[in-house]
């Protein structure tokens, strides 16, 4: 890994975890949704590419293509992780949200 990207990697590492679950689990909340498994992971993806738009933020800058290139290319490996059901700290949110809104 880059020293260059080494913050925006750990940030899409965690952002399933630090921002697309605590908005979908108050979307579910605030809707009184009891979401399947695939649903719920589905809006934490959901919530997840919003940071495409943050990522615009910065296409003024130097070498934007390969920032953009690297950024997709991390967040669409986090996003197949989350779908397929691999990301552990999602499941586990799942698990939790479930058994706290019944």
């Amino acid at each position: 890994m880059s020293d260059l990207y080494f913050e925006l990697t750990i940030l899409l590492e965690n952002l399933a975890h630090n921002y697309g679950v605590p908005n979908g689990n108050y979307y579910f909340r605030i809707n009184k949704m009891m979401p399947g498994q695939q649903e719920y992971r589905k809006k934490v993806v959901e919530f997840m590419k919003h940071y495409e738009h943050t990522l615009k933020v910065f296409s003024d800058t130097p070498n934007y293509d390969v920032l953009q290139s690297f950024v997709n290319d991390t967040l669409k490996k986090m996003i197949d992780n989350v779908l397929k059901g691999d990301n552990k700290e999602v499941e586990k949110r799942y698990k939790y949200y479930i058994m706290n809104e019944l």
